[in-house]
């Protein structure tokens, strides 16, 4: 599977761009999350798309949105906000899965199931 990886820091987008790679999977490509996503996506032509942001923000989810257009594609959260909001706007941003890291562990939530 081609997954575009969406990261704030370059350290992190390692991170999950390495466990992807155990897990066999293709890193498509690394975009920065300020950086100009339609032209990612168009680039990378991913089958998934993976988020690392420590609090993602309504603007960066519909940036998302936008630049998926009338191709939408599952969504993967990884973030450190467990507040009911961001949990709101990542079902609205059409996440499948995310995980929050709380000191030194993760705890999973489905954010909806996702149906091709």
């Amino acid at each position: 599977m081609r997954v575009l990886v969406i990261a704030e820091s370059s350290e992190r987008a390692d991170i999950v761009r390495r466990g992807l790679m155990l897990a066999g999977h293709e890193t498509a490509n690394v975009a920065a999350a300020d950086s100009p996503l339609p032209s990612a996506l168009e680039q990378a032509k991913p089958d998934a798309i993976v988020l690392e942001s420590h609090s993602p923000d309504i603007d960066l989810l519909d940036r998302i949105i936008d630049a998926m257009g009338e191709r939408p594609l599952p969504l993967v959260i990884f973030s450190e906000d467990p507040s009911e909001q961001t949990i709101s706007q990542a079902v609205r941003a059409g996440a499948a899965h995310r995980t929050v890291r709380r000191r030194g562990s993760c705890a999973r939530r489905n954010a909806r199931a996702v149906h091709p």
